[in-house]
């Protein structure tokens, strides 16, 4: 066996041995396009078509807007405030504390609490139930 043939390279460190490879893998760059009936220039056209636009785009959801008052009265399932009963909701309502601490529900309300309260956009004004209420003090 002719060992000489196998000493002909120098040693190479990793470094160099990774920069060796990285130069003989490299190649020009191009673009790999997909074949078929739709192409890439359709798909991206059908992606930017397929994006909602503002004249067939839904109507965004309306802002809870955020009322004061101080907790007249409590009973099961409603408050009153300012002298109007108003219903909390079963399952979405969430009451936050002060310093934005959030509380288990409305048994963490008490009369006389001074709170900011959402309600749920529901249609009609008597139907509309509290889904968020901060309590001040």
């Amino acid at each position: 066996m002719n060992t000489r043939a196998t000493h002909h390279c120098l040693p190479m460190t990793l470094p160099q041995a990774v920069l060796a490879c990285g130069l003989a893998l490299a190649g020009p760059a191009s673009a790999i396009a997909i074949g078929g009936p739709a192409g890439t220039a359709d798909q991206g056209r059908n992606t930017i078509a397929d994006v909602a636009t503002p004249a067939t785009a839904a109507a965004p959801a309306p802002a809870n807007e955020l009322s004061s008052g101080r907790i007249d009265d409590l009973s099961p399932g409603q408050v009153t405030i300012r002298g109007k009963a108003i219903g909390l909701h079963p399952t979405r309502l969430r009451v936050v504390a002060p310093g934005g601490h959030s509380q288990s529900g409305a048994g963490s309300l008490r009369k006389g609490q001074q709170v900011r309260y959402a309600l749920d956009a529901g249609s009609g004004e008597a139907a509309r139930r509290i889904v968020l209420i901060y309590i001040d003090r």
